[in-house]
């Protein structure tokens, strides 16, 4: 009852308004009589979703290639996008679910005048973004929101259960024409940023001869998606007796204590670069290496972006299909999808059992097939850190 009522007032009195203040007269003019304007509104808050929302942007840049591309963005969703030759201007704002003024306000002065088409992604399934995408000038409106709003955009697109992130942000390119399929992440960095990880990666003793593995030991707090400590170091030794590689982690600050603990399991020798990477260090970084062994985190989707052959090792929280690189020839997904309990979209589990069942011996192995099919060599470290500095 309390939605039907929330609803109806959406409807009846916020819409209005906020069509008023976004309406811009139609000029009824083509798209590529001139230089077409379009703002993208990406107000994804965790690494993971922004990072599988910027195939959206090379999705628009093929269908359109001398349209002006405008991103509005919450810091973390700027920060993926700050070297991405596929934009523009990236209008950083506060979020709008949290200062919805402000964040129209600096939108519209950033503006300069009526966007041809005003697209949202995902991260327009929060009710404050779709708001948000009605009261900014444009001509057209289309992509995702909630249904107060599609139904006043002009090409609403409703977000499929059985397609992935990927593949629902990439629905929105297909409005203006943009492949709805086959593209992957892209995550950029600059010179500055390859320039500190070698400095961090000389400081920590990491020869540049030696195969380098990069482990990601921590989650953002879902217990379901931790794996255990003694299991990931046991990796990290077997990493190094049949490949010589050096183990260096990454992770956040908040998360630093799940790292320690596998480094003190680790009979081999490690570096910690957990809390020291910014996201474009963290894509040089993987891009500078040659296997990552990763939760199903955020930072894994940046080794998906960068190309690193990459071992995801996956609970069975939820489906695979929506976030995991199933169908990429340098990544390997570990994990059970098929038990009986998955999936269960709990935060906490008392026997973790499709984890219990992955073991150390069998993520080693996937990574030791990953290394025999892209050999590791400074040629492949530099071919990927030129694709990340493009």
């Amino acid at each position: 009852m309390l939605d039907w009522a929330r609803d109806a007032l959406w409807d009846r009195a916020a819409v209005p308004a906020l069509r008023a203040l976004g309406g811009a007269s139609r000029t009824g003019r083509a798209l590529g009589q001139r230089q077409t304007r379009i703002l993208v509104l990406s107000y994804e808050e965790q690494l993971g979703t922004a990072v599988v929302a910027t195939p959206l942007f090379r999705a628009l840049r093929q269908a359109l290639p001398d349209a002006e591309i405008d991103v509005a963005a919450t810091p973390l969703s700027a920060a993926v996008l700050a070297h991405s030759p596929l934009v523009d201007r990236i209008l950083v704002t506060p979020h709008p679910r949290n200062r919805p003024l402000a964040a129209l306000g600096r939108l519209r002065r950033q503006a300069g005048g009526p966007y041809d088409w005003l697209l949202t992604t995902l991260s327009a399934r929060c009710r404050s973004v779709g708001m948000l995408a009605l009261a900014v000038p444009a001509e057209r409106r289309g992509g995702h929101g909630v249904a107060g709003t599609l139904r006043h955009f002009d090409a609403p697109v409703a977000f499929d259960l059985a397609a992935s992130m990927i593949e629902n942000n990439l629905r929105v390119a297909a409005v203006l024409g943009g492949p709805a399929a086959g593209i992957e992440p892209a995550v950029h960095a600059d010179a500055a940023a390859a320039e500190r990880m070698r400095h961090l990666l000389a400081e920590g003793g990491v020869e540049p001869a030696r195969p380098r593995a990069v482990l990601v030991a921590q989650t953002s707090g879902t217990q379901t998606k931790d794996w255990y400590p003694d299991r990931m170091a046991r990796v990290v030794d077997l990493l190094a007796e049949r490949h010589g590689a050096r183990a260096i982690f990454v992770g956040t600050a908040e998360g630093e204590s799940a790292t320690e603990a596998v480094r003190r399991l680790a009979a081999s020798p490690t570096v910690s670069l957990v809390g020291r990477t910014s996201v474009a260090e963290l894509a040089a970084l993987f891009a500078m290496s040659d296997v990552v062994v990763a939760l199903d985190t955020g930072a894994m989707h940046v080794a998906r972006a960068v190309g690193v052959p990459t071992v995801v090792i996956a609970s069975a929280f939820e489906p695979q299909h929506p976030w995991l690189p199933l169908d990429v020839p340098s990544c390997t997904v570990i994990g059970r999808p098929s038990i009986a309990c998955s999936p269960c979209y709990q935060s906490f589990c008392a026997h973790r059992a499709c984890l219990a069942d992955i073991s150390a011996d069998e993520v080693a192995a996937a990574a030791d097939a990953l290394l025999a099919r892209f050999p590791p060599s400074a040629e492949a470290r530099a071919a990927r850190l030129a694709r990340c500095i493009a």
